[in-house]
């Protein structure tokens, strides 16, 4: 279902182009419920990370700053077209944070908004992992991501999907596992925190993201877990677009 371009909330967002970045071991066909209920003048993009859905047969991104900046590459030529904001879950939405930095230290076009799900601050990441410790194997990285809904039980029940999904949940861990943030600028993106109630990963660290922006902070919660979003879409993408009307 699409909204009447008409309406107040779909003209302030008319011309903007969303880039949507998956969670760890998530693909670019993640987002495609969410992309549906946009207007038209919404252009939902969602980036593909390598070695996965459209880019499987790439190697994957060994480390953090390897996907940041292959994320750029894919949304910097699109974004020195015209207006542009960043969601992320997850993983992705650090990444979409370090996109942001990136883009604020070479100069180069500002994202409108910067929307963060379901993600802790930089200072928190160890708040990804199970009692703050990585996990190191393949089945301990796939018993977490269980655990937290990301894996629908059809594929839990394939070995196929499993084999093909194992390696890529265990290296975008691995790859965050190696990150050190050290000190990271306040941006002037105003940063938007949707979290679920439910949501270990993130609890009571939602406010931290504040102190990392200069141009506006909001927070929203819902109901439901890690992956809220399954179950709150329409409300989801009328958030971003009216947190887009008042950023423009």
């Amino acid at each position: 279902m699409r909204r009447d371009p008409s309406t107040p909330a779909a003209a302030a967002s008319s011309g903007i182009t969303l880039f949507c970045i998956p969670h760890a071991g998530g693909s670019a066909a993640y987002y495609s419920p969410l992309a549906s209920l946009f207007p038209r003048s919404v252009r939902v993009s969602a980036v593909e990370l390598p070695g996965r859905g459209r880019r499987c047969r790439e190697p994957l991104a060994k480390d953090m700053s390897a996907m940041v900046a292959d994320l750029d590459a894919c949304i910097r030529p699109a974004a020195q077209g015209g207006p542009y904001a960043l969601f992320g879950h997850s993983l992705g939405a650090m990444l979409a944070y370090l996109c942001t930095v990136r883009a604020f230290e070479q100069g180069t076009r500002l994202p409108e908004t910067l929307f963060l799900s379901a993600c802790p601050p930089p200072s928190e990441s160890g708040m990804f992992f199970p009692g703050g410790r990585p996990p190191l194997s393949r089945e301990e990285v796939w018993q977490h991501v269980v655990a937290l809904g990301g894996v629908p039980e059809d594929i839990q029940a394939s070995p196929d999907f499993r084999a093909y999904l194992e390696p890529v949940l265990h290296a975008d861990f691995s790859a965050l596992r190696a990150w050190r943030p050290g000190a990271l600028p306040a941006i002037p993106v105003p940063i938007v925190v949707i979290l679920g109630n439910g949501d270990k990963v993130t609890a009571g660290a939602g406010d931290g993201w504040a102190s990392l922006t200069t141009a506006g902070f909001a927070w929203h919660v819902f109901d439901g877990g890690h992956f809220y979003v399954h179950d709150h879409g329409p409300a989801l993408a009328a958030l971003i677009l009216q947190s887009l009307e008042v950023a423009r």
